[in-house]
């Protein structure tokens, strides 16, 4: 008997949204800003008091992509164990499936080759970092992609 992982693979998209909510994947982009110059010796910006970037020499701007992902919250009293690992309280589980990668222009490699893949990640109006990015393996074949987040300490 030959099992068809494409089908199980096609089974486990369709159902991956169900319970699940977009979250924001930011990337901060950090650009010369363009009423200062920098320090050539410092890199710091030699008008300390720039009205756009209140004297770092450059402008952040953050940029999101919003996926929709399922979302587990680790809630229980003690470290709570799942096949994947362990988890501490307090930490939150992305899964994203590999089509919504894509669909969103993200290639699912490069999203596993940067470590991490986003600078933070915004789930319900809060801010985590992302602790580690597991990809999901059926007979040799990525179907979906686990992140692991902690809330940012200016969160909490």
């Amino acid at each position: 008997m030959r099992i068809n992982y494409k089908k199980i693979i096609d089974k486990i998209e369709e159902i991956s949204v169900i319970d699940s909510q977009p979250v924001d994947l930011m990337m901060v982009e950090k650009e010369d800003c363009p009423s200062c110059a920098i320090d050539p010796f410092t890199g710091a910006s030699v008008s300390f008091h720039c009205p756009y970037c209140h004297g770092e020499g450059y402008i952040y701007t953050p940029k999101a992509i919003t996926l929709i992902a399922n979302v587990d919250y680790i809630e229980g009293l003690e470290t709570e164990y799942d096949l994947r690992g362990k988890y501490q309280k307090g930490q939150v589980l992305l899964t994203i499936n590999k089509k919504e990668l894509i669909d969103k222009g993200i290639e699912p490699d490069a999203f596993l080759a940067v470590n991490p893949p986003a600078d933070y990640v915004v789930v319900n109006k809060k801010k985590y970092s992302i602790v580690n990015v597991t990809p999901q393996m059926l007979h040799g074949i990525l179907y979906e992609v686990l992140v692991e987040l902690e809330i940012m300490e200016d969160q909490q």
